[in-house]
């Protein structure tokens, strides 16, 4: 991390970046290191949770890695105190960007690396084609609109509101995101997820995740309500103070997973296969009382 360092202070010393870029991509670079520590998981009573964690820490490093890869890149492109070309293939390093707004547009072929993104408004847009690493990503609001061919790298996503709209084709990894709304049958579709910490998850109204994976991490305060899971992979994972209701699961499949502080009401299963599944503090109402919480296993 010196040599890192020390290339960012002489660009701030060039003139290349500016004070609050040097610092913001310390702050990153930083960030991306302390990672691996940050997702560590607490519990390691069995052999299975310290499975898990070591899965964790095995995701999460190559999305880390991913992440210097873009903070590097980002430093080699870097030629002025704001780098974004208006072509085919754009790239957006070392910046704020808070366009574009409207309707009708498409938003692709972009690089966007140790960045911070923000207030992008989408009505029967889309956002696709694009990479992301080590970077920010706040405030998108998502109407008749489709995220499409992305791959998240050591990234943060918050506060995004999907209506209408889908997520598709979508890599993302070793990235944290917190306060994902998705509302009014808006779908998550052919995702997966590796050694991501997910907080505050809101699926309403008909909205429904699909052909989905979600490998070796964690998913904290969210709700599930009026919702469907279809086709969908949980490995190596820990779901705690999570709420499911009215929920419908068809051909999932769910291997060495925790659920702790958990309520499930009305939840439906069918072609429903589960191994090595631990509830604790869980609240269960509904469909044969979870299916005698799944024959006492």
């Amino acid at each position: 991390m010196k040599e890192e360092i020390e290339k960012i202070i002489a660009l701030n010393k060039e003139g290349t970046i500016s004070d609050a870029q040097m610092a913001e991509l310390i702050c990153a670079l930083k960030e991306t290191k302390n990672e691996k520590e940050e997702t560590k998981l607490d519990n390691k009573e069995s052999d299975w949770e310290k499975s898990l964690e070591e899965s964790v820490e095995g995701y999460v490093s190559g999305a880390i890695n991913q992440g210097l890869k873009g903070v590097m890149g980002a430093l080699n492109s870097a030629k002025g105190k704001f780098i974004h070309n208006d072509d085919n293939d754009n790239e957006i390093n070392l910046s704020r960007f808070n366009q574009p707004t409207g309707e009708n547009f498409t938003f692709e072929d972009n690089k966007i690396h140790v960045s911070n993104v923000s207030d992008l408004k989408f009505y029967n847009s889309g956002f696709s084609d694009n990479s992301v690493q080590a970077s920010n990503l706040k405030n998108f609001d998502l109407k008749n609109s489709q995220i499409t061919d992305i791959s998240f790298n050591g990234s943060s996503m918050e506060e995004w509101t999907l209506i209408d709209s889908s997520i598709s084709d979508v890599k993302v990894n070793g990235s944290k995101i917190s306060k994902l709304c998705l509302e009014q049958k808006s779908n998550i579709s052919d995702t997966k997820f590796n050694g991501c910490s997910i907080k505050q998850l809101t699926l309403l109204n008909g909205s429904n995740l699909q052909d989905m994976s979600f490998n070796a991490g964690s998913i904290t305060n969210t709700k599930f309500d009026r919702s469907e899971f279809c086709d969908v992979s949980i490995n190596l994972a820990q779901f705690s103070d999570t709420s499911f209701e009215n929920v419908h699961f068809s051909d999932c499949k769910m291997d060495h997973f925790q659920i702790s502080g958990c309520t499930l009401k009305n939840v439906d299963l069918s072609d429903f296969k589960i191994n090595h599944l631990k509830l604790i503090d869980k609240t269960i109402d509904g469909n044969e009382e979870f299916k005698k919480h799944l024959n006492n296993q």
